[in-house]
């Protein structure tokens, strides 16, 4: 089958990476799990065989027909997953190859949906270096405080390249999400985002110019505010947001 250039499509064909990504998925015969992005199945029916409760969901009409023909016990949802109901994440554990173009609006989706059990995805490699970034570093930026609020992280293993049909221009990670099972105590997730996202907006300033908007008292509150956005870790951020929506 062709791969449709619009799609971003890049199939994952090297069977020593697809056993990789299944051995450190680890599925049980009580897991449910969702594939987002299945392709032409490399890791389809691994995972069905393995899981207690198996869909898949896939936008590419061509490649739907291609998945049902090969694996026709398999549940495989025409649908464009940024749109799916939520409730199809909910008690499932989340795998998936995302391309770049909707990899962050759909992790900002899916950090938003209660009862997810975990994540694991192919991304790419710059992206899957901000989702586990640590304060102070180049890679800390406004997607890892939204992420790192809501879950742990880890960078599994990096992907060459040549694993994939046609090759990449970039490298590819295997990333592990696992949402937190306690959070730091957030009055408004509004204020929190939009504090994050105007510290990052212009990140080589200062808090206190950064967020001079916010109109913050700085003196009445316990945070460096002559540090920058990305020296800011996420207590310190979840501290400015309660205190703007207090």
């Amino acid at each position: 089958m062709p791969r449709r250039q619009p799609l971003g499509q890049h199939f994952l064909t090297d069977a020593r990476v697809i056993d990789q990504i299944i051995d450190h998925i680890a599925a049980e015969d009580s897991d449910s799990i969702i594939e987002i992005g299945p392709g032409k199945g490399a890791l389809t029916e691994k995972l069905f065989d393995l899981a207690r409760d198996f869909k898949a969901v896939e936008l590419d009409q061509k490649l739907v027909a291609y998945l049902k023909a090969g694996l026709p016990d398999v549940q495989v949802i025409h649908a464009d997953v940024l749109k799916v109901d939520a409730g199809l994440f909910i008690g499932r554990r989340v795998v998936g190859n995302l391309p770049y173009e909707i990899s962050t609006p759909l992790l900002m989706r899916l950090i938003a949906i209660p009862g997810i059990v975990d994540m694991v995805f192919m991304l790419q490699l710059e992206v899957a270096n901000r989702l586990v970034a640590k304060p102070g570093s180049s890679d800390w930026s406004r997607l890892s405080c939204m992420i790192q609020y809501h879950c742990e992280t880890a960078l599994l293993f990096s992907v060459d390249a040549g694993s994939f049909a046609p090759p990449p221009q970039v490298q590819s990670a295997v990333v592990q999400l696992k949402p937190r099972k306690s959070q730091l105590s957030l009055r408004d997730p509004d204020a929190y985002a939009e504090t994050v996202r105007m510290a990052f907006t212009q990140r080589r300033k200062t808090l206190r110019n950064s967020l001079k908007q916010l109109a913050i008292d700085w003196s009445t509150t316990p945070i460096d505010s002559s540090q920058r956005a990305d020296q800011t870790n996420i207590a310190d951020f979840v501290a400015i947001a309660n205190r703007i929506s207090n």
